[in-house]
């Protein structure tokens, strides 16, 4: 997937993060977006982190240099607010708008003079005003409860691209980060039948992650290339087999008719159909259950 396209002497035209599931056929492209879907809240169509499309899209090398900027800058407050709502539940997820706010540094913006201003310009200085008061209520909780101060104040930083290898990292963790986040949500919202202990359901989810002990926050890149992500037919399988355990369990599973062989029956072309399967069933129920496309696992391009 080309991403960052623009035209920057640093030719930040990459192949950033390459979609992996489906062999090139995009499970994104086969959702059905006519059909109905049945958001709960105004929250479902929001974001934990980032879309990777903000970046993508940003109309301007000035603008990508901020975005990656104001990430890295922010990564692990926002990794943490993310964190700290397993045990608060009180993560409040972000509009793609309010997400473009964000990595533009807009929560930082406290000098202009309203003097100075039209009167466009004062209501427009009000309205950010309330944007920028909003973020700071979202952000200060959680790290206040770990003890460190919010502080907002104009911060000097050096805005410039990232290396192509740094924005391939940045891009594949947020990325991923998404994903996992969105699959526990989704689960939690489709599972049915017999109740079990969160804390089993949970390391059922988690088991589809790479890594010795995952979690929904592990994304170390040398888990990029493994798992869901996996180039090797073999060692996808059981992270596919693992996907497939868990979403049995979910409304409208048996209406897919996925049929699981004996593990030691499969070859290449069984496990591309079984992914295929599988993605297009997870990233239709993820749209008709939040009103939005999903974040898909993707592999970490090396050039």
């Amino acid at each position: 997937m080309r991403l960052l396209a623009g035209t920057s002497s640093s030719r930040l035209i990459v192949r950033t993060c390459q979609i992996t599931l489906l062999d090139g056929r995009t499970p994104l492209a086969s959702v059905d977006t006519h059909r109905p879907s049945y958001p709960r809240s105004a929250e479902d169509g929001k974001y934990i982190f980032p879309d990777i499309a903000i970046f993508c899209t940003a109309s301007s090398d000035d603008r990508k240099a901020r975005y990656f900027t104001m990430w890295t800058h922010m990564r692990d407050a926002l990794i943490y607010r993310a964190f700290s709502a397993t045990e608060t539940s009180s993560v409040v997820p972000l509009r793609s708008q309010e997400w473009r706010d964000v990595l533009n540094g807009d929560m930082f913006k406290h000098d202009a003079k309203p003097q100075l201003l039209s009167r466009r310009g004062k209501a427009k200085l009000t309205k950010n005003r309330t944007q920028i008061l909003s973020l700071e209520q979202i952000l200060a909780p959680c790290l206040a409860h770990a003890g460190v101060v919010l502080d907002l104040t104009n911060h000097p930083l050096d805005m410039k691209l990232p290396s192509i290898a740094q924005a391939r990292a940045s891009l594949w963790e947020i990325s991923e980060l998404n994903f996992r986040l969105e699959f526990k949500a989704l689960d939690k919202r489709l599972h049915i039948g017999h109740s079990t202990r969160l804390e089993s359901r949970e390391q059922l989810v988690y088991s589809c992650f790479p890594g010795s002990n995952p979690t929904p926050f592990d994304c170390a890149p040398e888990h990029a290339n493994q798992g869901l992500a996996a180039q090797d037919w073999r060692e996808k399988l059981t992270f596919l087999l693992r996907l497939n355990r868990v979403m049995e369990s979910w409304a409208g599973y048996r209406e897919t008719r996925i049929s699981v062989l004996d593990p030691g029956t499969y070859n290449e072309a069984s496990v591309s159909d079984l992914e295929f399967r599988l993605a297009r069933f997870y990233t239709q129920s993820f749209f008709e259950s939040f009103g939005r496309a999903c974040c898909i696992p993707m592999a970490l391009h090396v050039a």
